[in-house]
């Protein structure tokens, strides 16, 4: 994305694009492994190819975040795979939608829950009653975020007024500008991002160790993380927790 539209965009009011759900997904589908981010252009190829789904990694992956645009407005479908249920989120709560949520679970339940996981019974869909709803025409993208990222780390909505809507966005974009999950966010409880953060780098030095011993025969090598930096972020995270 270019400098200028990435400064218009989050200008309090306007209308978040494709564009950015899709960095947003990719970043927090990065950080945070023990969830799966689709990207909203994939959705409506699901029909037409649901190998798609194949691409989730279990047992670990507990939920799956599905970004949906329709006329300019944004959803979220989310497969609480803990839960065994689906979770639709729309914070302007659109009745016409209903219809078209009750379709895509349907066909999860058919692609996903019965071929992939071999599960016997159909897992139901909910709308919570306490998803927030925005007080303008153009922050549902930004509410949308907020739900996939507050829903990544626990189980609970964020009850997002029009002020703190305003900071969600600006904190998103800063964590875009830095590609990078930042402190300042206050829907994000850093500690469990850091045992996340931890837990990918002792799985990537597991993975070299083998490899290296492999082509080695098996000879000792001293394994350097290629993601030195972020766990210089985790233990950045851990000293902010400290002096908190």
């Amino acid at each position: 994305m270019q400098d200028g539209s990435f400064r218009r965009e989050f200008v309090d009011g306007c209308w978040i694009s494709n564009t950015t759900v899709i960095e947003y997904s990719e970043m927090l589908d990065y950080y945070l492994s023990h969830c799966h981010f689709f990207c909203p252009n994939v959705i409506k190829n699901f029909k037409q190819n649901g190998r798609l789904l194949n691409t989730i990694v279990l047992p670990k992956t507990e939920k799956i975040f599905f970004p949906i645009l329709r006329d300019r407005h944004w959803m979220l479908l989310v497969i609480d795979v803990k839960k065994k249920c689906f979770l639709w989120l729309d914070s302007m709560r659109c009745e016409r939608e209903k219809k078209y949520s009750e379709d895509f679970a349907h066909f999860l339940n058919h692609e996903f829950v019965f071929k992939i996981l071999r599960e016997q019974n159909e897992w139901p869909i909910k709308y919570p009653e306490n998803t927030p709803i925005q007080e303008n025409g153009n922050d549902c993208g930004v509410y949308m975020m907020a739900f996939m990222i507050s829903l990544a780390v626990g189980d609970k909505l964020p009850q997002l007024s029009q002020a703190q809507a305003q900071r969600m966005r600006r904190t998103i974009c800063l964590e875009l500008k830095k590609r990078d999950i930042i402190p300042q966010c206050p829907l994000v409880d850093y500690k469990f991002l850091c045992i996340q953060e931890r837990k990918k780098n002792e799985a990537l030095n597991e993975k070299l160790r083998k490899e290296s011993s492999a082509a080695l025969n098996d000879e000792e090598v001293f394994i350097v993380s290629e993601r030195q930096k972020h766990v210089k972020w985790a233990d950045q995270v851990v000293e902010r927790g400290k002096d908190n």
